[in-house]
């Protein structure tokens, strides 16, 4: 039902370097990570492709999902994800409680729908990132980044089943031409991953 990859839940501290998480599906929240309550998540060097949240009215956040967490989350890539709220990464809690604290750095987003979503009021800062539909931020962009291969979804000729499609993925090193390199900040130099 929730974190198709991961399901990480109070006080929990994650920290993740170079991972590849891919092709998960969940019906509710986190297609790819759910983090909750408390919890503190720290992503570099990553990438979420082809991840899924299939509920028709409550899937949310096809990569990342957050409910009263934190997370920070630099020089990844997010691919191909999809959700019904938040492609990439939605926060959603019950208003009284509060909201998520996300941070987001050189990092590029592309994939189906919208990439970033949140109803609770939560903090999403987002700066020297490639936001496909775009997001207010220092050094934010929308541009194609030019992968060297795009990954792709095969939607099997049903495309309003998603749960049933195949993710075929790419290669996500940028080209030489890519308007992405050379453009992350904060020292970091740029956004690629070594």
């Amino acid at each position: 039902w929730r974190g198709g990859g991961m399901y990480k839940d109070w006080y929990s501290q994650t920290r993740m370097e170079r991972c590849l998480i891919s092709g998960n599906v969940t019906i509710y929240d986190g297609g790819g990570i759910s983090c909750h309550t408390d919890g503190h998540l720290t992503l570099s060097n990553c990438i979420f492709s082809g991840n899924l949240c299939t509920g028709v009215d409550s899937g949310r956040g096809g990569a990342i999902y957050c409910f009263l967490a934190t997370a920070t989350v630099n020089h990844c890539t997010f691919v191909g994800n999809s959700a019904t709220h938040g492609a990439n990464l939605a926060c959603a809690s019950p208003g009284e409680f509060g909201g998520s604290h996300v941070k987001l750095r050189n990092c590029i987003l592309r994939s189906r729908g919208d990439s970033l979503w949140s109803n609770d009021g939560s903090t999403l800062n987002v700066a020297y990132s490639n936001v496909q539909g775009g997001w207010s931020g220092v050094g934010n962009t929308d541009a194609d980044p030019i992968f060297v291969e795009e990954g792709l979804w095969d939607e099997k000729g049903t495309p309003l089943e998603p749960a049933d499609d195949i993710w075929f993925d790419g290669d996500y090193r940028l080209a030489w031409n890519s308007p992405c390199v050379d453009k992350g900040r904060e020292g970091t130099g740029r956004n690629v991953r070594r």
